[in-house]
């Protein structure tokens, strides 16, 4: 299946030489790396099911067939880009996995808050966009017995170093990298460090605290407020303006005089700042009748 460490990433072994320990305790407690694989997820829900134990990190030069959410592809090319999966074990029950996932999409916007000075946006269920564009997508598989996750796999691709002539050739208009944002290219090496550090606390953070704090943080990055939104939830569709994630990792939706809270579903903008508004306005002080 491989070797574990960082083999077959050139910059990343340069940056992370034998001996070279990641600043954590628990996320990559163990790293398994390979040089191209069909999909990060399918080797680390393996993993999973022969005990791979919570913080195993699986991460790949290149993927064959990356997946994203709804069955869609995730453009894999080698050299430029950042695909890992963590196992995480978290004896939660399954309705936390929303949570885990814009956890992990918080970690990842603040890490190249950090890295870079750009300013990334979250948009609610899993993606990170930056100037309207996608930059990164996550994607959770989970698998649970009874009332507690058994395993739950996150996926993580992260455009860093693409050009926007690839995206054009493979008819990616919506995507974006670092590279395009910033016109400078960076080690996907360091990125991996800072987001796997920024991942480890705040899912430490998430189990000694719960969600509120956490949740309150991606307010502030929410990359909808204000937009209005096209809504697949559940079969229905609607339209309404987006009043951002709520404390429970739900994205509220102002559709007429009724706020719906969508816990579940699919989201496209369609109009960015269609109307902008302040937090506060999703009190249930309001007025608003909430479903």
């Amino acid at each position: 299946m491989g070797k574990q460490g960082w083999s077959g990433l050139p910059d990343i072994i340069y940056s992370l030489s034998s001996g070279s320990a990641l600043p954590t305790t628990l996320i990559g407690s163990k790293i398994y790396s390979f040089s191209e694989v069909s999909s990060t997820n399918t080797i680390a829900i393996q993993m999973a099911h022969e005990g791979a134990p919570e913080g195993t990190v699986v991460i790949a030069d290149q993927q064959h067939h990356g997946r994203g959410q709804r069955g869609r592809a995730w453009y894999s090319p080698g050299g430029v880009g950042i695909y890992m999966s963590v196992i995480l074990r978290p004896h939660l029950p399954p309705e936390n996995i929303s949570q885990l996932t814009l956890i992990t999409a918080l970690a990842l916007a603040e890490a190249v808050a950090a890295a870079t000075g750009l300013k990334p946006g979250i948009v609610w269920p899993n993606d990170v966009f930056i100037n309207g564009h996608k930059l990164a997508g996550i994607l959770a598989e989970a698998e649970w017995e009874e009332a507690n996750i058994r395993h739950l796999v996150i996926g993580i691709g992260v455009n860093v170093n693409h050009t926007r002539e690839m995206f054009i050739e493979n008819h990616l208009p919506e995507a974006t990298s670092l590279k395009v944002e910033s016109g400078h290219e960076y080690s996907r090496a360091k990125l991996v460090r800072k987001i796997l550090l920024n991942l480890e606390e705040r899912y430490l953070e998430f189990l000694s605290q719960g969600f509120e704090p956490i949740g309150e943080r991606l307010q502030e990055l929410d990359g909808t407020v204000g937009s209005w939104l096209e809504v697949i939830s559940f079969g229905n569709r609607f339209e309404g303006e987006s009043l951002g994630i709520d404390s429970t990792a739900a994205l509220l939706v102002r559709v007429g005089e009724v706020v719906r809270r969508i816990t579940s579903g699919r989201i496209k903008i369609l109009y960015n700042n269609y109307h902008l508004i302040s937090h506060p306005s999703i009190s249930k002080n309001s007025g608003l009748s909430f479903l």
